[in-house]
């Protein structure tokens, strides 16, 4: 009975798999545009806190 079980997970899983495998590309794209909109967004606020300050220093030097 387990046998059995673990049998029809197996199909069903690759089932999915090949119902998968087509949109396999998309998702992965779909991920990398996640992880680089979560990077974006992780390094965004570094990134303009470090502009304003050197633009603030460089306008201070300037001046």
């Amino acid at each position: 009975m387990r046998c059995q079980k673990k049998f029809e997970q197996n199909r069903k899983t690759k089932f999915y798999l090949q119902k998968y495998h087509k949109l396999g590309y998309d998702i992965e794209r779909m991920f990398e545009q996640k992880i680089r909109m979560e990077k974006k967004r992780t390094y965004c606020p570094l990134f303009t806190t470090i502009g304003i300050n050197a633009e603030a220093q460089t306008v201070h030097h300037e001046m």
